[in-house]
């Protein structure tokens, strides 16, 4: 999405318009204003920053949910960024529907709990740096996303994404053009029982012999915050005899499905 790449290529004063604080945990975040996952297990900050919006449902939206906050360049972006988040919002309830018959639950079991979702979009950029990274400084830290799904779009450039396989080893992610790669959360995870599961990931370094002039990543949108009201009822039967009555399963109010763009 060029808008999101001109607003990355655009002024600090015009980025840091709306930033990302406790009060308001949207916004721009500049490199090394986050940790994925909380953790500062590698010492330094992730190497990436971000522009994030929640718009919820065009019908219906919480009332408590923060109204969007949006930069003055470039002048196309909240057009662009808001028609791009709703289609994603219709691909995540499509996915939810296949999530469902795939627990041979009703096509439509996850509908009730999504209808004032809290979806995120979050628009990320790595900057090139001739800088060294730090020992086992990541663009993004090891971590599993706390939502329900993620629905990624990115480009299959060195230095991407990478999943925690079950032995502990990392594999590359490759990303076919034109694809998204989707992602299980936390929430799905918690919801299915433990059934499913939510997938531990970070974004490595490019090579260091790699030079670029530019290097950008990802558009990714979290989408669909369901009300969540109970497990799925296939997962108490079918998720192992440990994991049964999952504490806490039935009483989350909320969940977030991420969306995450990378340019």
């Amino acid at each position: 999405m060029q808008e999101c790449r001109d607003f990355f290529d655009s002024p600090l004063s015009n980025k840091e318009e709306h930033p990302m604080s406790g009060e308001y945990p949207y916004g721009y975040s500049g490199l090394q204003g986050e940790i994925a996952g909380g953790s500062y297990e590698y010492g330094a900050a992730d190497q990436k920053e971000s522009f994030a919006v929640c718009l919820g449902p065009e019908e219906g939206a919480d009332a408590r949910m923060p109204t969007p906050r949006w930069p003055s360049e470039p002048a196309h972006f909240k057009a662009s960024v808001t028609a791009y988040y709703r289609e994603m919002e219709t691909l995540a309830r499509v996915l939810l529907r296949i999530f469902a018959l795939a627990l041979e639950l009703p096509e439509d079991y996850f509908n009730p709990f999504e209808d004032k979702h809290w979806s995120a979009l979050r628009c990320l950029n790595y900057p090139h740096s001739d800088k060294p990274f730090a020992p086992g400084q990541m663009r993004i830290a090891a971590h599993t996303d706390y939502g329900t799904l993620t629905i990624l779009r990115a480009d299959n450039t060195p230095g991407g994404l990478q999943l925690q396989m079950k032995d502990g080893s990392w594999r590359d992610v490759f990303i076919p053009p034109e694809c998204f790669t989707i992602n299980l959360g936390d929430l799905m995870q918690r919801w299915t029982n433990d059934l499913w599961k939510s997938t531990v990931h970070r974004v490595v370094p490019p090579p260091v012999t790699m030079v670029r002039v530019v290097e950008r990543q990802r558009k990714w949108l979290e989408v669909g915050r369901p009300r969540v009201r109970a497990r799925a009822p296939v997962c108490d039967t079918a998720a192992p005899a440990n994991t049964r009555g999952h504490a806490g399963a039935a009483s989350i109010k909320r969940a977030l499905a991420l969306v995450e763009l990378r340019v």
